[in-house]
């Protein structure tokens, strides 16, 4: 088996990316290429502050000084300094046969019932048919993961989720009944829905949501759900208020894992499966520099974290993390 397809590489899905977005109607000039080539850091600069590996910019834009051998002749410049593809067609998703395998091993997964409808899932593994999964989930061992009560399969479960997801997609409120693990019951509370979260070693699906009562966020297990409705408020004020300040408490966290630690990578993306995030790897140092997408209100929760990780975890920025990471470490020495 082969596990990389020489035609499957970054570039490549530069390349591809590019052809595709251009064939929907977006714009690239050389500025937007040369920005987008920076994000899939293809270009770097060195310690003078000047770029490196420009071949893969100058190939792509057709500037390459081995002229014939070295350019791509992929894209075309108008007038106007605009590329666009050579051919006038989409370029379709190629798949490598691990990829396949890797989907087969996917459609597997109870859980992916939540996320696609049933003749969906029976589509694709029709598609899949000669294709067989080496990996089973009979095979693999779970460790430090909470045992679930969570009926993922039940149609009550099923129902709520893709309720809380299409009220997410549409920005509506939803009205629901619940009872927290503490027993507490709640009636007829309504609240605006902005994420899903799942956790990895909680092993649970969570909603965080804004309370227009309290004026805060608060986190709910799906699970506890007993009703729950998308509902019609005349509230396009409130609403408005709530997404201006989620956005304002939306934050972006640096941090650096030490890939020479023995299951650093494996760690942190156990305890931070369910942020977004972008990651590269500085070969130079042997560091996985990540890049999360969080909330203010998720902070206790990510310091807990990063402090279970230990020396394999440094936060770059925001200094505000820093600092209390900082300062329970001290007050930790200071208690020894």
């Amino acid at each position: 088996m082969k596990l990389f397809n020489e035609h499957k590489n970054r570039f490549f899905n530069c390349i591809l990316t590019i052809i595709n977005d251009s064939i929907t109607g977006i714009e690239f000039d050389e500025k937007s290429i040369e920005s987008f080539l920076k994000k899939m850091h293809f270009l770097k600069k060195n310690n003078i502050g000047k770029y490196e590996n420009t071949e893969y910019k100058d190939a792509l834009l057709n500037k390459s000084e081995i002229q014939e051998k070295g350019n791509l002749y992929i894209l075309r410049e108008d007038d106007m300094g605009r590329f666009t593809p050579s051919i006038g067609n989409k370029v379709p998703i190629r798949m490598s046969i691990l990829e396949k395998q890797w989907l087969d091993m996917i459609l597997r997964d109870p859980r992916i019932k939540l996320f696609l409808d049933e003749d969906v899932v029976l589509k694709l593994q029709q598609k899949l048919e000669g294709i067989e999964s080496p990996y089973r989930f009979e095979y693999i061992l779970e460790k430090n993961i909470d045992k679930s009560d969570e009926d993922i399969e039940s149609k009550k479960f099923t129902e709520a989720f893709k309720i809380i997801c299409d009220a997410i997609n549409k920005k509506r409120f939803i009205k629901y009944d619940s009872t927290s693990k503490e027993g507490i019951e709640f009636k007829n509370e309504i609240v605006f829905p902005f994420r899903i979260e799942y956790s990895t070693k909680n092993n649970k699906f969570r909603l965080s949501a804004y309370n227009l009562k309290e004026d805060r966020p608060i986190k709910i297990n799906i699970s506890s759900f007993k009703s729950i409705e998308i509902v019609d408020c005349e509230c396009e004020g409130p609403k408005k208020r709530m997404l201006e300040a989620l956005e304002k408490k939306k934050c972006k966290m640096k941090v650096e894992i030490d890939s020479s630690i023995t299951n650093s990578l494996e760690r942190f993306m156990y305890l931070f499966s369910f942020y977004e995030k972008a990651a590269h790897h500085d070969d130079k140092r042997q560091k996985y520099i990540f890049e999360v997408d969080y909330y203010i209100f998720d902070e206790g929760e990510i310091i807990r974290d990063i402090l279970s990780l230990g020396k394999s975890a440094v936060v770059v920025e925001p200094e505000r993390i820093r600092n209390k990471i900082i300062y329970r470490l001290k007050r930790a020495l200071d208690s020894v």
